[in-house]
């Protein structure tokens, strides 16, 4: 039974010696702040994204499964994913053409909008203050993940306070776990889940509901930069008199980095 207890010790993730939300909120600060820099440096990676789709019935068996894979660059703050192939073949002539034309007017609009907004990383520290202003952080504690050493917290609603704009409402019907890589202060893993659903539109636009999660997992790339290598949806909605019951899953790889600039992005793709 002793053996047991000190194996168990052992296992779990340590308490924090300074276990303060003070401490926590600066350190989500600091997440903020390292994403900032990582922003610019990304902008010089491509990377290979799989996505998969499985339409749920009313029981959650699968009824349609949908699978597309994508080459992603970003332009600006922009992500451009351009689409490779569907169902596992390969776009045909005219597809790719088409897709061309697209992934044009994609840039374009992202370059505009980094022109029009070149101090968009506000939006991001509106967000988190906003998250900071009316969730609460708890059960801090230290721990591994994928041989780093994390900081791990839990996350849920501040009853005491009040929301002052939407999405802060549908902030706090969220709770969930993050995971935070203590050498270089980035969000390796996210979970959330949707603790109570809400209405669009009082409904009549249509509605989220309890039981709607997502998680994200990200991957250290040349010991420089964090990307996200995994990201899941679980959604059960409904939009006006339509139901929706999906798993989304994103898988990203093939991390390369070199120097993007528009030519590269719009450029004919590779025969895969």
């Amino acid at each position: 039974m002793t053996g047991l207890i000190l194996l168990l010790a052992f296992l779990m993730p340590a308490p924090l010696a300074t276990s303060g939300s003070s401490d926590l909120t600066e350190l989500l600060r600091d997440t903020l702040r390292q994403q900032k820099k990582l922003d610019i440096l990304r902008r010089d990676y491509t990377f290979n994204e799989k996505q998969e789709e499985d339409i749920l019935d009313n029981k959650g068996n699968v009824k349609q499964h949908k699978f597309a894979e994508f080459d992603v660059t970003y332009v600006g703050q922009q992500r451009i994913r351009r689409l490779i192939s569907r169902e596992g073949k390969p776009l045909s002539e005219p597809e790719q053409r088409q897709e061309l034309v697209q992934i044009e007017k994609d840039v374009k609009k992202a370059q505009s909008k980094d022109d029009k907004d070149p101090d968009a990383d506000d939006d991001a520290e509106a967000v988190m203050n906003s998250f900071l202003r009316i969730m609460r952080l708890t059960n801090p504690r230290h721990g591994q993940l994928n041989g780093r050493a994390v900081t791990i917290c839990n996350f849920e609603r501040d009853p005491a306070a009040k929301p002052k704009k939407m999405e802060e409402k549908v902030m706090q019907k969220v709770s969930g776990t993050i995971w935070i890589d203590e050498a270089t202060h980035s969000i390796m893993r996210f979970e959330g889940r949707l603790d109570q659903g809400f209405r669009v539109g009082g409904g009549i636009l249509g509605s989220l509901h309890e039981g709607s999660n997502f998680s994200l997992d990200q991957v250290r790339v040349n010991d420089e930069i964090w990307f996200p290598s995994v990201a899941t949806l679980h959604l059960e909605a409904r939009v006006v008199f339509s139901g929706i019951r999906k798993n989304i899953t994103l898988r990203n790889s093939n991390f390369q980095r070199f120097h993007i600039n528009t030519s590269s992005v719009v450029s004919p793709p590779a025969a895969h």
